[in-house]
């Protein structure tokens, strides 16, 4: 029996679970929130501060910095509720962003929230380690946030090569045990050329204190005060979050990875 298999499985059936009850949740209290990642901010204004999420929209922009999305078949893996795609389709023009999420709560909430009647945008509930696409349908696979969640990162990388047309782009963002990124480095290079691989963990903690006030309020507006350690802790809004502590530890850090595809298989 491959233990690591059914570890692997085991740990994306509780992140589904956590997802759902979220989702659930979130529908069932009112809050409205698009975004549920950390954000990014490196101190220029990547999307404009008049955008209540602002630094979680950030962290997007970034991620596409360099790679064409206008016209282009644009895919996010895990999309979550949805807000960062909306707004690329909206900023970037690509031809189409497809959104797609393991939990069918959050895909829920993503057309309720947002629509899918958009021309280039549009969700659908699917899995990154078995992502339901053609062959070759894609220019650009986005994960962000989310890998961590995989029951199997190098499925989800086989996933993303097979999904992209030759010279595709996989952008990746997650955090991740600094012991364990040589062996997604060495996963992402076996199947993708490295076009760009950097940390950015000092500009994802600069965010996660900025943006604290608004997470915070959100809790507090939309959820019992019994409930309210469970979420500030899930949500980074306060400094007992395990987030917070392993970043402030330096065991654990938020990585970003530009990759290409290349013009045949190795």
């Amino acid at each position: 029996m491959d233990l690591t298999a059914v570890s692997g499985h085991a740990q994306r059936a509780q992140w589904r679970a956590w997802y759902s009850f979220l989702s659930w949740y979130t529908t069932r209290a009112g809050a409205e929130f698009q975004c549920m990642n950390w954000g990014y901010d490196d101190g220029r204004e990547l999307v404009p501060p008049s955008a209540p999420e602002r630094l979680p929209l950030q962290l997007y922009r970034h991620l596409v910095e360099g790679t064409p999305l206008a016209g282009k078949v644009v895919v996010d893996v895990s999309c979550g509720r949805g807000g960062g795609l909306a707004h690329l389709a909206r900023a970037c023009v690509p031809a189409e962003a497809i959104g797609l999420d393991f939990a069918p709560g959050n895909v829920a909430i993503c057309r309720r929230m947002l629509g899918d009647g958009a021309p280039n945008l549009s969700f659908r509930v699917g899995d990154a380690e078995a992502i339901p696409l053609p062959a070759g349908s894609a220019d650009v696979v986005l994960s962000v946030e989310a890998s961590r969640c995989y029951g199997d990162v190098a499925r989800f990388l086989d996933e993303a090569r097979r999904v992209l047309r030759p010279r595709g782009h996989l952008l990746w963002a997650d955090f991740a045990p600094r012991a364990r990124l040589p062996l997604l480095d060495r996963l992402a290079r076996e199947r993708f050329a490295v076009l760009d691989a950097r940390e950015i963990t000092e500009e994802v903690r600069r965010a996660i204190r900025l943006d604290r006030a608004r997470r915070r309020a959100i809790i507090e507006r939309h959820s019992p005060r019994v409930l309210h350690r469970l979420f500030y802790r899930f949500a980074a809004a306060d400094d007992r979050s395990a987030t917070v502590r392993m970043f402030d530890r330096g065991d654990h850090c938020y990585f970003l990875r530009r990759l290409v595809r290349g013009e045949e298989r190795p």
